[in-house]
């Protein structure tokens, strides 16, 4: 459904100001080019392809962008007011300096101080500063240089983050491509081995979060949340194939957690008793 620059109707000839030619031309949609300050104001661009295309200064207010496809593309300075974005892929594109604000954008997706921010989003040497992410999905998102200084990340889900940040907000880290710190969201976080020296875990959501093998002392977990032999004890943790051999788990509370394979051996289950005397196991004894 391509089209060339400003226009993709009879209506819209008669809105916007006519293109000449060789920039119709020029601004045709295809990947991988410069298609900067192009003009596609209330074009009808649904299942289009800009992959890796430059669209610095580009105008799509009011444009019809349903799964196109802008994976990689530059939209640095971009008019994005009332497009329609739903089902297109964003991921790896890189942005700022964003004018006007889209009608919808995809899943997992928002804007946030003028940057295009979800899954995979290039936010590379971002100006963050101060910014609003709660709630925000950042997994597969590059941060290499982007200043997230007093950044709110409330509840803000990561993971396979790319690149390290200029800052970030205090008592914030950024763990084995994790962003941990209070009220972090790490539900289904895979944390085997990670160095949690210091880190404030406090109100983070650890559901179904898988450990072992971890080091370092955080500065705080979640409430009725244990870290005993380099494993994370809580509701709902994940924690098939672990390893008891003569740990203590008095009071632990492991309400919920998926407990498939562990190992229990001369363990001090829960409530105070020996895996020994009870059946090998303490999956009664919680």
């Amino acid at each position: 459904m391509g089209v060339g620059a400003p226009v993709a109707s009879a209506h819209a000839a008669k809105l916007a100001k006519p293109a000449k030619p060789a920039e119709v031309k020029r601004c045709t949609p295809r990947p991988g080019v410069n298609l900067t300050h192009c003009r596609y104001k209330r074009a009808d661009l649904a299942g289009d392809d800009f992959s890796g295309s430059n669209l610095t200064g580009a105008n799509f207010t009011d444009a019809n962008l349903r799964g196109t496809q802008f994976t990689g593309a530059k939209l640095t300075n971009t008019k994005l007011s009332n497009a329609d974005f739903a089902g297109a892929q964003l991921y790896g594109v890189s942005s700022g300096g964003i004018k006007g604000t889209p009608e919808i954008l995809p899943a997992t997706w928002t804007l946030v101080d003028r940057y295009l921010v979800g899954v995979g989003a290039n936010l590379t040497g971002a100006n963050l500063t101060g910014a609003n992410l709660t709630g925000a999905d950042l997994t597969d998102t590059d941060f290499s240089a982007a200043d997230l200084t007093s950044a709110t990340l409330t509840a803000a889900t990561s993971g396979e983050i790319i690149g390290t940040p200029a800052s970030l907000p205090t008592h914030w880290l950024l763990v084995d491509g994790y962003l941990l710190g209070p009220g972090a969201d790490l539900t289904g976080a895979n944390l085997a081995d990670a160095d949690l020296t210091g880190a404030d875990l406090t109100d983070a959501n650890l559901n179904n979060a898988t450990s072992g093998g971890i080091t370092g002392t955080p500065a705080s977990l979640p409430a009725n949340w244990l870290l005993v032999d380099g494993y994370l004890l809580g509701p709902d943790a994940n924690l098939a194939d672990a390893n008891f051999t003569n740990d203590n788990l008095t009071g632990a509370d492991l309400t919920g957690a998926n407990l498939t394979g562990v190992t229990w051996s001369n363990t001090t289950c829960p409530d105070g008793t020996n895996s020994n005397t009870d059946g090998d196991t303490c999956n009664n004894n919680l």
